[in-house]
């Protein structure tokens, strides 16, 4: 079969000699190595056949094995391949065999060296990973500054004492202090209100600043309220103290809002501050004191709320005008010590006074100011004091709508003021109950005034007797 078949090998003999191997290396290769030989099967024992090319395939494919060239008589080694001096024809294969698990193992070593130094990496970012302020503290003179796990970063002190009693009494020093990321690069500044006392009673002298500092405690710059206004005849130049400080959450571009307060006369002004440079720009000036101020954003654009008390009206108010418009003043009668003489033009978009109440009235409260506004999903929450929060509360809550115009829609009253409500009706000071109050259910008209429109007058609907 053989002598018809020349590429046939019938024997182990046949297959050594065409490999150039013995006979047990043949047979080791076949095992270890899948050298393809195959058996006749129901033969003699042992009896194989093989076929040359199947085995120059198999060869040639193999890694780290020559590839053949034909037979060879068997212990004939082809030129330029002699076995090194002492290696036996069986260890070849497996010292090749060896070399291959010692790449594998090689390779698996420097993926695990990669894998390790990968870790290694992301734990050094994180560690070095500059620590950003998170919390102040306040100390008598200063303040310390900590990361969020609760680390000291930094502190700073000041040359005189802090004296929160400068500002409202309902305003701590915590309130006006703001920790974020203020220029957008990723860093995170710390911008604190500090009021200095100058002397150690409550009658000497003040300063108050903001200060805005670098993620590192570096006081990038610093803003002191020292405008001055004329009003009528009289000009007003402090000392200023700080009501409010304001950072819209939303806003692409940070920007702070401060209102400042005169602490004597009560006429006030909001001035907005650059993060980047803290140059101020004043935006609104009102003849009353701003308690507080908030953003309404609208698809008309973003407008800036300014609550408080209005001097020459006696009584609580709103001011809302577009954060595009560069300056507006509360509105108010010309040759009056309520207006502004030394403002630039400018007038807000919407201007409401809010009438007073019974209760304030027969308390003799000295104003019934507007302290907070809040932006619903609704529009927009006023909440005015009946009387002074410390003598026990008591608001009226007016509601508004912001499409497609700005304006009050309804009035609630808050539990306290329902509760002294029925306590002055008890006593005989009150001639009606709760339930049958004229002025709750039928509320008096809100004043508006618009640069068009000028003063008109607002009806709310009437309430219910369970309302």
């Amino acid at each position: 079969m053989a002598e018809n078949n020349p590429d046939r090998l019938e024997s182990w003999k046949e297959i050594a000699e065409f490999i150039n191997r013995d006979k047990r290396t043949a047979m080791r290769w076949v095992k270890e190595l899948g050298m393809p030989v195959g058996r006749y099967p129901g033969g003699k024992k042992g009896r194989v056949y093989a076929s040359r090319a199947a085995i120059s395939v198999w060869k040639e494919a193999l890694p780290n094995v020559e590839p053949l060239s034909g037979a060879k008589p068997s212990g004939v080694t082809p030129p330029g391949q002699e076995k090194p001096k002492g290696e036996s024809e069986t260890a070849l294969p497996e010292k090749r065999f060896a070399r291959k698990k010692w790449a594998w193992a090689g390779a698996a070593a420097i993926l695990t060296a990669l894998i390790l130094g990968l870790v290694l990496v992301s734990s050094s970012r994180t560690l070095l990973r500059p620590k950003l302020p998170s919390q102040l503290k306040f100390t008598e003179n200063g303040f310390d500054v900590f990361d969020e796990a609760g680390h000291e970063l930094w502190s700073h002190s000041y040359s005189s004492r802090l004296d929160a009693t400068i500002f409202s009494r309902s305003q701590p020093l915590k309130n006006l202090v703001r920790i974020e990321d203020f220029l957008g690069d990723g860093d995170r500044e710390v911008l604190v209100v500090a009021p200095q006392r100058t002397g150690p009673n409550p009658s000497d002298l003040y300063k108050v600043s903001v200060d805005f500092f670098s993620s590192h405690g570096k006081l990038l710059w610093s803003y002191v309220p020292q405008e001055i206004f004329q009003f009528g005849d009289h000009t007003l130049s402090g000392p200023w103290s700080i009501f409010d400080l304001f950072v819209p959450d939303q806003s692409p571009q940070k920007t702070i809002w401060v209102v400042a307060v005169h602490s004597v006369w009560g006429n006030s002004f909001v001035v907005q501050l650059d993060p980047a440079t803290g140059r101020e720009t004043v935006r609104f000036v009102s003849t009353g004191v701003i308690y507080r101020v908030n953003e309404l954003k609208t698809p008309r654009g973003n407008f800036l709320l300014a609550v408080g008390f209005n001097n020459e009206y006696n009584s609580g108010s709103l001011a809302i005008m577009d954060e595009n418009k560069p300056f507006a003043a509360s509105p108010q009668t010309t040759g009056t010590r309520h207006f502004c003489v030394s403002c630039q033009a400018g007038a807000p978009d919407y201007y409401f006074v809010f009438p007073g109440t019974e209760i304030n009235r027969l308390e003799k409260e000295p104003e019934d100011s507007v302290r907070a506004v809040i932006v619903t999903e609704q529009g927009i929450e006023v909440f005015k004091d009946e009387r002074e929060p410390i003598h026990g509360g008591g608001a009226t809550i007016y509601s508004f709508r912001t499409q497609p115009s700005i304006e009050p829609v309804s009035l609630r009253y808050d539990t306290p003021y329902d509760m002294l409500h029925r306590e002055l009706s008890a006593q005989g000071k009150l001639s009606h109950s709760l339930e049958n109050c004229p002025e709750r259910l039928h509320p008096k008209p809100v004043r508006m005034w618009t640069p068009v429109g000028g003063w008109t007058e607002i009806q709310l609907k009437p309430m219910k007797a369970s309302d």
